[in-house]
């Protein structure tokens, strides 16, 4: 990766529901503040002020033409300098999962008092954008941590010992059945929590293991802003990675 970036990943199966489903989650964003309310769309050119949800649904239903002619669709918080903006991603190709991606504009921290969020209040976006999306696993990263997990330095290089204890994946398998890391913020459904075991699930060193309704777990390493280049913030990931093992589990999946 050769631009820094920050984003909020949602994957879910994909089906007749994937571009309703997405509807569903800009609705939600646009109900659960003014901050993260997303009424302008970007086609890679212009921004542009939908007027109403029916419109809204009118554009992202002719996505895909838009995404053949290589335009993109997508919603904005603001022109130009967005807090975060919104995709949807593999819904034309033939992969079996589609991914939401939030991307969050680097100019502040994501939480704190100089952030964009408290936490308490990016904790119940995070719940409200899975529910919304009815997303199978999510989480929080960015590339510094994403180039650890390939196991590459923050910048780049080939690491010569991967500071995070196993963490690289050994190969290619459904992360909406087993997940594929430990990343900041996580949610893993109900059925990756009875393949990893929920009474080991709950003795991880995560700072933040709330169980939700559906019986998935939102999992959180630390409430702070994650730093890849801070030496603890790395120490108490690679404890949790270290505990829950998810590599030898991959393993046993890989197809």
């Amino acid at each position: 990766m050769s631009l820094y970036n920050r984003v909020l990943k949602i994957s879910r199966e994909k089906n007749a529901s994937s571009s309703q489903r997405f509807l569903d989650l800009v609705l939600a964003c646009n109900a659960f503040s003014d901050t993260t309310r997303l009424p302008y769309i970007f086609d890679g050119i212009s921004y542009t002020e939908y007027k109403s949800p029916a419109i809204l649904a009118q554009t992202l239903a002719g996505a895909k033409k838009a995404w053949e002619e290589g335009k993109d669709v997508i919603l904005a918080t603001h022109k130009g300098d967005s807090i975060f903006s919104l995709t949807h991603s593999d819904i034309f190709d033939d992969t079996e999962q589609d991914d939401a991606e939030f991307a969050f504009n680097l100019r502040k921290p994501l939480l704190g008092p100089d952030g964009y969020f408290s936490f308490d209040t990016f904790f119940n976006f995070f719940k409200t954008t899975i529910q919304a999306y009815d997303g199978k696993i999510a989480r929080v990263y960015d590339s510094e941590l994403e180039l650890l997990i390939q196991g590459l330095d923050v910048n780049g290089r080939p690491a010569p010992l991967n500071p995070i204890n196993n963490l690289m994946t050994p190969g290619t398998f459904d992360i909406l059945k087993i997940p594929e890391a430990v990343y900041w913020f996580n949610y893993w459904n109900k059925e990756q929590v009875q393949l990893i075991g929920e009474e080991k699930l709950n003795k991880a060193p995560f700072e933040v293991i709330e169980k939700q309704s559906d019986g998935g777990y939102i999992l959180i390493t630390q409430k702070e802003n994650f730093s890849a280049r801070t030496e603890e913030h790395i120490k108490k990931l690679s404890a949790i990675c270290a505990y829950l093992d998810l590599y030898t589990l991959q393993e046993s999946y890989e197809s």
